[in-house]
């Protein structure tokens, strides 16, 4: 049997508060430990939002139904407003920034796609962000979302970042430097040529053999 399942990530990016500065939208996720039912550990790393596909779903409207279910305060009805920062299939939906095949869960997939959209979204959606802690799962607690400058989240998710997301970020790093090379925080170009870096994305495991679809970039 060759059986899959996909996810959808969507990362929000704007113009962070200084000259040259991106800023993402993420969270802390953290996972417990239950026993008898009361909490005997967690665990907690930071990752961009992430919605598993439904059946007959195409990975563009996974992403939507992400904002919607991660992000937004419940119940809200304020439609979305995504833009991607990329160009737009041959389906009339936007090109993936990055896709990834990984094996899948035991008992769930053989191989898990994973499909990554760098997107803009309208200040009015982000307005109605949620302000509260999201209990996601009776297991999984997702934190208050944030945008964060790209190198501090960089320098938050080099211990705390799920590998994948890392990698992503890492990437997300890569296009801006390429697309903006004049322009763009230096402080980006000092996290793509550091030794340490690219170690550690080794030495943790990181899955990236990326599909780059119709970006015209190189992952590395």
């Amino acid at each position: 049997m060759n059986t899959r399942s996909s996810a959808s990530v969507t990362v929000i990016a704007r113009r962070g508060s200084k000259a040259g500065e991106v800023e993402t939208c993420c969270f802390t996720y953290t996972r417990l430990t239950m026993e008898e039912g009361r909490v005997v550990d967690s665990y907690m790393s930071l990752k961009f939002p992430t919605e598993t596909g439904e059946a007959g779903e195409t990975p563009w409207r996974t992403a939507l139904s992400c904002v919607r279910l991660e992000l937004m305060e419940k119940d809200s009805s304020v439609p979305i407003d995504l833009r991607s920062m990329g160009p737009t299939g041959g389906g009339g939906e936007p090109e993936p920034f990055l896709a990834s095949t990984v094996p899948g869960d035991p008992g769930k997939a053989d191989w898990h796609d994973k499909v990554v959209y760098l997107v803009q979204i309208k200040p009015e959606n982000i307005q109605h962000f949620r302000k509260e802690e999201k209990l996601d799962a009776p297991d999984e607690i997702l934190g208050v979302p944030e945008f964060v400058e790209l190198s501090e989240l960089w320098r938050r998710m080099y211990e705390r970042g799920q590998p994948f997301h890392r990698a992503v970020l890492f990437q997300v790093m890569k296009y801006f430097v390429e697309k903006y090379p004049v322009g763009i925080s230096g402080a980006y170009k000092r996290i793509l040529n550091d030794p340490r870096c690219h170690d550690v994305m080794r030495s943790r495991g990181v899955p990236v053999r990326f599909n780059l679809g119709g970006w015209g970039m190189v992952a590395q």
